[in-house]
Formats: structure tokens, sequence, C-alpha cells
């Protein structure tokens, strides 16, 4: 939330098995456009690796949990 409550800037959910963890989160940037996003992200990514000490292992989406159109 922004500093008076009346703006979300985030929102997050986390999930941690044996398995790894499966983190889904969402950033709003849009207000800072010469941000490098993609910078931003890859860093992020780093941090909460290292924080819970995992390796990043990107995984494709699965092909039955896309929506059809």
């Amino acid at each position: 939330m922004d500093e008076v409550g009346k703006r979300k800037l985030g929102g997050a959910a986390m999930k941690r098995t044996r398995a790894g963890v499966l983190m889904q989160g969402t950033l709003e940037l849009g207000r800072w456009p010469d941000l490098p996003h993609q910078e931003v992200a890859e860093k992020f990514l780093q941090l909460l690796a290292a924080d819970f000490q995992e390796d990043i292992k990107p995984k494709d989406w699965p092909k039955e949990m896309e929506t059809q159109s």
C-alpha cells in the first residue's frame, strides 16, 4: 500500500515444499517508467533465492494450465 493506504503497490503469495518454492507476485512499476524492470526482476529473484538458500530453476508453464480461447 502507499503511504496513506489508498493505493496497492504490490502483492504476493508463496508456497514452500520439499520440492522447492513457488512465488507469485506483482509490483506496480508503471509509475517508474525509467526503472530497468528486467534488472529489478533479476535482482529480486537472486535475493529471494539467496534468502531461501535455493537455486533459481525456471520451469515452463504446463500446457494443461493454459487457458483455452
